[in-house]
């Protein structure tokens, strides 16, 4: 959902440049249980590098990412002043998962910079997106393939699915 979104502000924009900022939220129980194994920091890293690799891969410029406080709100209050932003793009998980729309993320950043367009996009849970992958790949597997670890249903160490 995100990747629409830019997508459809760079071909309104073709001078558009994107910053990917993104919060080091706590690891969660369920993550740990899951098999995470990373800190916050190396968990933010990844998601901010594959991000922006992703944005750069469908023709849109993100032109640099930074990792931010755990809190979304002052992440955004600290980036804000040191660049020349048209808006915010605020991707969250959707109503009743997301910790971001229940603190109303997106009304407090339009309150406090009124000058910025802010745009709310909803993006499928990780868990979700990994019962998608793990039906394509069963249906992709012919009987008496190997599957490896995601077939006996473990997660290697050190993955989010």
């Amino acid at each position: 959902m995100l990747l629409d979104k830019v997508r459809e502000l760079a071909a309104v924009d073709s001078g558009a440049e994107f910053v990917v900022l993104t919060p080091r939220r706590p690891i969660t129980i369920a993550m740990v249980l899951g098999g995470e194994t990373r800190t916050a920091t190396q968990v933010a890293l990844w998601r901010a590098q594959r991000t922006a690799r992703r944005m750069q891969a469908a023709g849109v410029r993100a032109v640099s990412w930074r990792l931010g406080t755990f809190d979304p709100l002052q992440a955004i209050e600290e980036e804000v002043p040191y660049g020349e932003f048209k808006g915010v793009i605020i991707s969250t998980l959707r109503p009743g998962l997301s910790s971001w729309l229940h603190l109303d993320l997106p009304s407090r950043v339009k309150a406090r910079w009124s000058e910025l367009e802010v745009i709310h996009v909803v993006t499928p849970s990780p868990f979700y997106l990994a019962q998608n992958d793990d039906k394509a790949q069963a249906s992709r597997s012919q009987p008496g393939q190997d599957m490896g670890e995601r077939g006996r249903g473990r997660v290697p160490r050190g993955k989010i699915r």
